[in-house]
């Protein structure tokens, strides 16, 4: 099995799962791709089956599916293994939404640190972030426990971006102690080292950044009681209700995998799990940029491109598994979202694979 192969059979075990991602954080993929790298950053897209347009929508939520299809892509069009560390160092505020503007506006960085804490799952939602204090040191752990697979290039892309934005809004340059990955050194150590300003141990038992612990009383930039207080209330009405409102696309988008091989994916049987009349479901979809049906497609697309990059499956077989009455259906559903036949697809898979 290939790099590209068992990614994308990692990448199966996320197709349904609700777990997301802040668009605004994926968003800093653009200037990067075009400013770093020189490539276009919409043909990568694209190829993630990502619209630009959705990540530019305040609120947007990307599957972490995508994002990890993107982070694979990316890496594949720039031929730099440290795409994710580079990323990262464009981190902004505004890459957090909500919560970059509850962190720059608290007093000290411990605040702000304690704030990334409890609203995480605003940026992504696996769950597993820690923040402790030992010996001489502070640190920021982070080892997900709410999905079954995450790439090392987004643990570079997440760490990365930590610590460009604690730089950012402390305005104070200095290094952390040591940064841990739990994965081997991809690339140039030399790359690690220079992004972070110190020591990079891998093969380590966690991921996470470790500093001196006086960082933490360090004054943020742009402290502003006022404004953390609005932000803060936001972040909490947000998280209350993030299942329900902020990711329900990705709630829904969770149930639909699990409802097309019953053939049962009709709106009224995915707002019934989730305790919503259908109405209530399609108000709340359009609220973050989605229509059922468009939301279905993405589903089905997903699924099937999986399927086709094997061969254990007929077409017919996966024309059902994806809920469709006929392989016709199917066909003509899937040349609608590739511009291609679904066999036409799985020979050039397979003529990829091999090579």
């Amino acid at each position: 099995m290939n790099n590209w192969q068992e990614w994308m059979r990692q990448l199966m075990g996320l197709l349904g799962l609700p777990a997301s991602l802040a668009g605004s954080y994926v968003n800093a993929f653009i200037p990067v791709a075009r400013e770093l790298y020189d490539i276009d950053p919409y043909a990568i897209l694209r190829a993630a089956d990502i619209a630009p347009e959705q990540l530019a929508q305040p609120g947007f939520r990307l599957s972490l599916y995508r994002t990890f299809k993107l982070l694979k892509l990316a890496e594949e069009a720039t031929g730099d293994p440290h795409v994710g560390l580079q990323l990262g160092r464009h981190v902004q505020p505004k890459s957090y939404e909500v919560l970059g503007y509850a962190l720059m506006s608290r007093g000290t960085l411990q605040q702000a640190i304690e704030q990334l804490i409890r609203f995480d799952a605003l940026i992504w939602d696996v769950g597993g972030t820690r923040f402790f204090q030992r010996d001489e040191h502070a640190v920021l752990e982070l080892n997900p426990l709410y999905v079954p697979w995450v790439p090392p290039q987004a643990f570079e892309l997440a760490i990365s971006g930590q610590v460009a934005f604690g730089r950012w809004i402390t305005g104070f340059q200095g290094a952390p102690a040591r940064i841990c990955f739990r994965h081997a050194c991809r690339g140039d150590r030399a790359v690690y080292e220079d992004v972070f300003g110190c020591e990079v141990e891998f093969n380590a038992e966690r991921n996470a950044v470790l500093f001196p612990r006086e960082y933490l009383q360090l004054p943020l930039r742009y402290a502003d009681p006022a404004l953390a207080k609005i932000m803060i209330d936001t972040g909490q009405r947000l998280l209350k209700h993030y299942r329900e409102e902020t990711n329900i696309a990705n709630e829904a988008r969770a149930l639909i995998c699990e409802l097309l091989p019953l053939g049962e994916q009709q709106l009224e049987s995915v707002a019934q799990r989730l305790n919503m009349t259908a109405h209530q479901l399609s108000r709340r979809l359009q609220q973050t940029g989605y229509k059922y049906p468009d939301l279905v497609d993405e589903v089905r697309q997903d699924m099937a491109q999986h399927y086709l990059a094997g061969d254990e499956l007929g077409l017919t077989d996966i024309a059902f598994l994806l809920g469709f009455s006929e392989q016709s259906a199917f066909t003509r559903a899937f040349k609608r979202w590739t511009g291609q036949a679904p066999a036409h697809y799985r020979r050039r898979q397979a003529a990829t694979s091999a090579a």
